[in-house]
């Protein structure tokens, strides 16, 4: 879902785009981006450390900006941290502040992670007001919504919504960030009688008795 997000940063002609993983997903008609490096695959050592191999294939220059996964499992990601101080290259951190299956611990070790670059990028504007109000002092921004919506609008723009049935369906994890509840205080208005909600998502915790 993030490969439009990708493209339109690559359709910029100031910006040359590189993103180094271990793989990538595509249609197979169309191929590998060309802004894709392909790199070692994520290995595990121990409980909790991770490592990207291969990363000395990734050449980093002056003019970069460096873009991380905030992902404090994985040690590749200091030292290529570290190769970009070295050469003066700022770092942007990106990933959740405070994800539904972390702990407070990791949530504390990401803001000491944070202070090795310039600036911090979050999946929503929520969490950027919790990094905020919890003293965060670099630069933030939420990405949001990352998902290429349009081809979606064009599917059911042939059909006019009283044709289509009156159904609704959540897809995600069932967690107090997702806000599950308040989809079925929704459903429980008059208005919505008679809609079918399907659910495809994995049970989080605490979600049962909220809900």
């Amino acid at each position: 879902y993030r490969l439009p997000f990708y493209n339109s940063i690559a359709s910029f002609n100031d910006i040359c785009l590189k993103v180094c993983a271990g793989d990538i997903i595509t249609n197979p008609e169309e191929g590998s981006p060309t802004w894709f490096q392909r790199v070692g695959n994520n290995k595990r050592y121990l409980p909790g450390v991770e490592w990207q191999s291969h990363i000395r294939t990734i050449d980093l220059s002056k003019t970069d900006i460096l873009v991380l996964s905030a992902n404090i499992r994985k040690l590749s990601n200091f030292i290529l941290a570290y190769k970009a101080w070295r050469k003066s290259i700022p770092v942007i951190w990106w990933g959740h502040y405070h994800s539904a299956g972390s702990s407070l611990v990791a949530k504390h070790l990401r803001r000491i992670m944070y202070r090795l670059g310039e600036a911090v990028i979050f999946y929503s504007d929520d969490e950027v007001s919790r990094y905020i109000s919890d003293g965060g002092k670099l630069p933030a921004i939420g990405l949001n919504n990352g998902i290429d919506i349009r081809p979606v609008v064009k599917l059911r723009s042939s059909s006019s919504i009283q044709d289509r049935p009156r159904r609704v369906l959540f897809l995600g994890r069932l967690t107090a960030k997702a806000q599950f509840d308040l989809l079925l205080k929704a459903l429980a208005h008059r208005e919505a009688q008679g809609i079918e909600i399907s659910v495809i998502g994995a049970e989080g915790p605490g979600m049962r008795q909220r809900v």
